[in-house]
């Protein structure tokens, strides 16, 4: 709960539908996951990465569990399956995928960010668990960020 979460309208931004008898050229789409920080692999293993090989693209999207795989016939999507990393096997057939990138978002405008209450419906109850392990996790985050108090033209001029 400390940390800021993308607002709705930059994950929208970062993400994209991708359904069965879609027209789409392979390259557009990898076009669109490099300009979004996705990074071109061999084999995806880790979220943030996709691969091609002829009309497969393997791709692991930063919001999912597991990697898609998603098959071509020219540039008309055929068939969407999420598998798994080890065994390569599928694991599930959808009819469309919707792929977050949000690599680079840390890089984004601090007004593309908010408090993840902002974005619970009227009403809403949090529950509070632990309340000695959320305390020492709290110390634990404010320890790793700068002091908030001090401007960034303090920090310029000390560092020049």
């Amino acid at each position: 709960m400390f940390q800021p979460v993308p607002k709705p309208e930059a994950m929208a931004r970062m993400s994209r539908i991708v359904a069965i008898g879609d027209t789409l050229p392979v390259e557009e789409l990898t076009g669109w996951l490099l300009g979004r920080g996705m990074t071109r692999a061999e084999v995806v293993e880790v979220a943030g990465e996709f691969s091609v090989r002829g009309g497969i693209l393997d791709v692991f999207p930063t919001d999912s569990a597991d990697p898609v795989r998603i098959e071509f016939f020219g540039d008309e999507v055929e068939s969407i399956r999420p598998f798994d990393v080890e065994s390569q096997r599928s694991l599930d057939r959808w009819n469309s995928v919707t792929l977050t990138a949000t690599l680079g978002l840390e890089d984004a405008d601090p007004a593309s960010f908010g408090h993840p209450a902002d974005f619970f419906p009227n009403g809403t109850w949090v529950a509070l668990l632990e309340p000695n392990d959320l305390r020492e996790e709290g110390r634990h985050y404010f320890s790793r960020i700068e002091d908030p108090r001090v401007s960034s033209v303090s920090r310029r001029a000390s560092s020049g």
